[in-house]
């Protein structure tokens, strides 16, 4: 609990905070979202204006459903298991572009793997967030095998797993997802079964067709379509 008349100046001066360095108020984000009590710091944040000052690329209170999806956006990010400030960033940044997540990472000097991550989840979110287990169980295993086995898919994971206990999102497709990242790796993303150099060999010529090439094939061998080398082949010689 903040004394009143500390909390009367910090509201008084909070425009102030702009002359503190960009990497200090990172740090201070970094250690309010990754601790118990995150939720409460994230609600302080907006009450006493701070937000707006310190995270304004997201933090634009123009009507009282934008303070209120904040206070959404406090509990999932109180929910995470793993709570980081790219994870927190792609929370907050969940009713704005993904341009927004870019500003704020910027405006912060996040490291470049900090703001490709808050990307990543961001857009990650945007694709399959809103689907149900029955519509990622059912739909073309190439079409969402990229997501499940990228480097930050735990994380992802973790994420939606956070916004379905907040009533956002299908619990099940959520469940689905945790289960599909933790599979087996030559399960999850078997070897390809050619190269570039096996295209050009079968006359595939050089350049931007040997990307698609690979691309197509890739997409068969995972939805099981071809399974060997020789029947991926015979795919482009057909082609």
């Amino acid at each position: 609990v903040i004394e009143d008349e500390t909390r009367a100046a910090l509201e008084r001066m909070r425009h102030l905070v702009a002359a503190v360095s960009p990497e200090r108020i990172a740090a201070e984000l970094r250690g309010m979202v990754s601790r118990h009590g995150r939720r409460q710091a994230l609600e302080l944040l907006e009450e006493t204006g701070l937000a707006g000052e310190v995270l304004v690329e997201v933090a634009a209170f123009a009507t009282p459903a934008d303070r209120e999806a904040w206070r959404d956006s406090a509990r999932i990010i109180d929910a995470l298991d793993e709570p980081d400030l790219p994870l927190a960033l792609a929370v907050l940044a969940r009713n704005h572009d993904a341009d927004a997540v870019d500003r704020a990472a910027a405006r912060l000097r996040l490291a470049n793997r900090e703001t490709a991550k808050a990307r990543w989840l961001h857009e990650g979110v945007a694709q399959v967030g809103s689907r149900t287990a029955r519509e990622l169980s059912s739909g073309r295993w190439s079409a969402v095998q990229p997501l499940l086995a990228a480097a930050e898919a735990r994380a992802l994971a973790d994420l939606l797993r956070a916004r379905s206990a907040c009533g956002l999102g299908d619990p099940a497709a959520a469940a689905w997802v945790s289960a599909q990242v933790v599979r087996p790796r030559h399960e999850l993303d078997p070897p390809p079964l050619v190269g570039g150099a096996d295209l050009l060999a079968a006359g595939v010529p050089s350049g931007p067709a040997v990307g698609a090439a690979l691309a197509r094939i890739r997409s068969l061998q995972l939805d099981g379509i071809v399974t060997t080398r020789d029947e991926a082949l015979a795919v482009i010689r057909e082609s």
